[in-house]
């Protein structure tokens, strides 16, 4: 006697059927179109505060949707993006919160992420435990004015005879150049941990100027957690170093792919052309005088013969 399927047991069957289907062509797929790499990358818990947008989803399109109002840390992640597009492969990056520039260096070095997203002093890496990119900001590039609060009496009282040794200046040790050529300009310095802690001991009165990257407004002014400071107009530092990207020292396949991008970038002029247009190297204060001594020695220290 034949037997009948029930409806019931029909539609199992059918079900099952259709879910292997499924299974297939998705394994297939996989198979076409490999997924993306991962790459884990360091951001600076200051970025993640102050730029709560550019987390609402991928990284790299939140970057160019807002590149108008990027200052330079998030440029440098966005430069990784562009290296990462043109080497061709597919990433995915992942973000990696981290407190401090110094907690991203560890973070690298115990395998906890791939690469910083954010460029650091050359000066600052030792190349047996990282791998290191070539410059993406030059020796010369990285300017800082002399920052104090914008109704400081040093804004209405320097001249070119002013000196700072007769004022207090103020800046974080941990960043080993700011700190270095601020103990040049003036004996008296104070240090802190934090850069809002730096900006509150500004407003009370306990320290008269730091200094500071040019931001990107006409005006040069810094308007940060509710305090105001104005440059010292007509003078500025160079930081004696190059800017450079680090990664983990573990082989990343997509390291090595950057890496070539980057050099492919510079040769193109594209790097420099990028930070000049957020701002960086203004053309405002190309002619504002350079003041810590440092820099000047180096640049005009004669350049020793080579052996052809």
């Amino acid at each position: 006697m034949r037997q009948t399927t029930s409806p019931q047991l029909q539609f199992l069957l059918n079900l099952g059927l259709m879910s292997a289907i499924a299974v297939f062509f998705i394994a297939a797929s996989s198979r076409a179109e490999p997924s993306a790499a991962l790459l884990r990358v360091t951001i600076d818990r200051t970025i993640v505060l102050n730029h709560p947008e550019l987390l609402d989803g991928d990284i790299c399109e939140q970057l160019t949707l807002h590149n108008n109002t990027l200052v330079r840390p998030p440029v440098d992640l966005l430069l990784i993006c562009l290296g990462l597009q043109q080497s061709g492969v597919q990433a995915r990056i992942e973000l990696v919160e981290s407190p401090s520039y110094q907690r991203s260096l560890r973070m690298l070095k115990n395998g906890k992420a791939d690469l910083m997203g954010e460029s650091v002093w050359n000066a600052d890496v030792d190349e047996t435990l990282f791998a290191v990119s070539q410059p993406v900001l030059k020796f010369g590039d990285f300017e800082k004015g002399i920052y104090t609060l914008e109704d400081h009496s040093l804004q209405q009282s320097w001249s070119e005879h002013s000196q700072l040794s007769d004022y207090t200046g103020i800046t974080l040790k941990s960043w080993h150049q700011d700190w270095r050529i601020i103990n040049e300009l003036s004996p008296k310095v104070n240090s802190t941990a934090r850069y809002d802690s730096l900006l509150k001991m500004l407003a009370a009165g306990r320290s008269d100027f730091t200094l500071h990257e040019f931001p990107r407004g006409t005006d040069l002014i810094v308007d940060a957690h509710g305090v105001r400071l104005a440059p010292l107009p007509g003078i500025k530092v160079v930081i004696p170093d190059e800017r450079v990207l680090v990664a983990s020292k573990q082989p990343h396949a997509l390291v090595t792919k950057l890496w070539q991008s980057l050099a492919e970038l510079e040769q193109r002029g594209e790097i420099r052309a990028l930070y000049q247009r957020h701002g960086f190297m203004r053309k405002k204060t190309a002619n504002w005088r350079v003041v810590n001594k440092l820099f000047i020695e180096i640049k005009a220290a004669p350049v020793a013969p080579t052996n052809s």
